[in-house]
């Protein structure tokens, strides 16, 4: 029998074969698309689920945002954003440490970053000197 009258022609991969979560597999320059598994073209065979937002996403001075402030269905492309996972850590209170004698405010110019939504000693303070009776 002959190629035309058993096969059919095999399906290359498109991007609207990716729904939300998926985003369609990276073709390299120099390469080509792939080809389908069957007559149909399936997420599995031209699509990668999307990246999620992660800490390294986000800079100095920058926190992962909250659950319900991430992108539902992972980020945009194929690398995530600073602006789509990530928002502005918030700043030390210079009185912050005030309330314990013994520590003292990290600096105030600039005032340190916290490492989470709320600040907290160890971002903010450091242990005062204890003058010595000698």
């Amino acid at each position: 029998c002959l190629e035309a009258e058993c096969c059919q022609p095999a399906k290359s991969c498109t991007a609207d074969v990716c729904g939300l979560g998926y985003l369609p597999k990276p073709v390299l320059p120099g390469e080509t698309l792939d080809f389908c598994a069957s007559t149909v073209c399936t997420t599995v065979d031209c699509c990668i689920t999307t990246p999620r937002c992660r800490e390294s996403d986000c800079g100095e001075g920058f926190i992962l945002k909250g659950a319900l402030s991430l992108p539902l269905y992972g980020c945009a492309g194929y690398d995530c954003t600073q602006d789509e996972c990530c928002q502005v850590s918030p700043v030390c209170p210079p009185n912050f440490c005030e309330g314990n004698g013994s520590l003292l405010i990290k600096s105030t110019r600039p005032t340190p970053n916290c490492t989470s939504r709320v600040c907290s000693e160890g971002d903010c303070c450091n242990v005062a000197d204890v003058c010595s009776s000698q």
